[in-house]
């Protein structure tokens, strides 16, 4: 959701333009009506499957919602701005990254500031004439995605990205009570091994982030083993082709299908929960065979 932000022309000038005795275009701070909140994220309640790492405990992977920002962690901002001048409508956009060192944001726009509050401002020149000044700005947090390095008004993979179904938040509502909202579900692979890919069949009843669809995604474990997918289904996945074909295979595991939804026992992702399959694989005496995360047997468990 985009926030509107009408500003009092006589307000925006005053602070940089006073003093000049011509009208002429000047710069001026405007308030874009939006404020940084605490990180996004999914959450995972313990499921008690401590011995092989890919249960519960309170990590960065399945932390409660609206956790601290760390180090290193990106958001992306798109700043829109509107006015008149000589009796034309005019337009100007700002696209920024905001990143923090682990104490402190800094924008990679030098025309886009924060104060101590987390309020995001924006400096712009525009002319002493122009009338009906309003901005528009949304904010979101991808950590996969970045602003394309060519149009620089995209968002697109990282370089060193893990996952082709990125994950992505927007941030909504006021700047008084700001909420990060997504229409994703997080599917959390967890083999226990790193550096596999995992590949994922689905088709079109599974829908990742807008400008994502395909009909294979692939992920790549990280160092604790853990692969993500983010999307949700719009109907449930059934095994039935195309739309409801969803299905998990493993690089390290060629010919093996990990996760197949059927008929009778159909997938639902539903946005904004999150899901755990734990595809580990544990020795019973010479034997190799898959742990699931439910002590129940369901393959797949929302957490």
């Amino acid at each position: 959701m985009k926030l509107k932000n009408l500003i009092p022309l006589a307000a925006l000038l005053f602070a940089s333009c006073a003093e000049e005795q011509s009208l002429t275009p000047c710069r001026t701070t405007v308030p874009l009506g939006i404020s940084l909140h605490a990180r996004p994220s999914f959450h995972e309640n313990d499921s008690g499957e401590q011995d092989d790492g890919g249960g519960g405990g309170q990590t960065r992977a399945n932390a409660e919602a609206g956790s601290a920002w760390a180090g290193g962690d990106r958001v992306m901002l798109h700043a829109h701005f509107t006015y008149t001048l000589d009796a034309a409508e005019k337009s100007a956009d700002i696209y920024a990254t905001l990143t923090y060192d682990g104490s402190a944001w800094s924008s990679s726009h030098p025309d886009v500031s924060l104060n101590s509050s987390g309020q995001l401002n924006a400096s712009l020149v525009i002319d002493e004439l122009a009338t009906d000044v309003g901005s528009t700005a949304v904010l979101y947090y991808a950590p996969e995605l970045q602003w394309d390095t060519t149009t620089g008004n995209t968002l697109a993979p990282c370089t060193d990205a893990r996952t082709s179904a990125p994950e992505l938040w927007t941030l909504s509502g006021t700047a008084a009570t700001p909420a990060w909202k997504t229409e994703q579900a997080r599917l959390r692979v967890y083999t226990g091994i790193p550096d596999v890919t995992i590949t994922l069949t689905a088709g079109s009843n599974y829908a990742p982030a807008d400008g994502f669809q395909a009909d294979t995604y692939t992920a790549t474990t990280d160092a604790d083993g853990n692969a993500y997918f983010y999307g949700s289904t719009t109907a449930p996945m059934d095994g039935t082709a195309p739309t409801g074909t969803f299905t998990i295979t493993r690089s390290d595991r060629t010919g093996k299908t990990s996760y197949t939804a059927t008929s009778d026992d159909p997938l639902t992702l539903t946005a904004g929960k999150a899901y755990l399959l734990n595809n580990a694989i544990v020795e019973m005496g010479g034997i190799t065979a898959d742990k699931w995360s439910s002590t129940e047997g369901d393959d797949l468990k929302t957490e």
